[in-house]
């Protein structure tokens, strides 16, 4: 089941581009914080090797919800409350 919301998430990511800036805020807030607080001229390489970082807490979010009882989603979600900031 985490392997599925990871794939439903990841696409989202893809779409996001598309979207209009005010439809989305998190993901490219996220994304320049991995980036050391801005993404700049590198944005399209941290696009790259940031998703699976920057969409963390949402596929743990879908996993979740989706009812996944491999175990994944439970451990990922104990990673993805300090990944998402969770509590501070």
């Amino acid at each position: 089941m985490f392997a599925l919301a990871h794939a439903a998430v990841a696409r989202w990511w893809d779409e996001a581009l598309h979207w209009q800036e005010e439809e989305e805020e998190i993901w490219p807030h996220r994304l320049h914080r991995l980036a050391g607080g801005n993404a700049g001229k590198d944005l399209e390489r941290w696009r790259i090797v940031g998703r699976d970082a920057a969409i963390f807490p949402e596929v743990v979010t879908v996993a979740q919800a989706a009812g996944a009882d491999d175990g994944q989603a439970g451990l990922a979600g104990k990673r993805g409350d300090a990944a998402s900031g969770a509590g501070r």
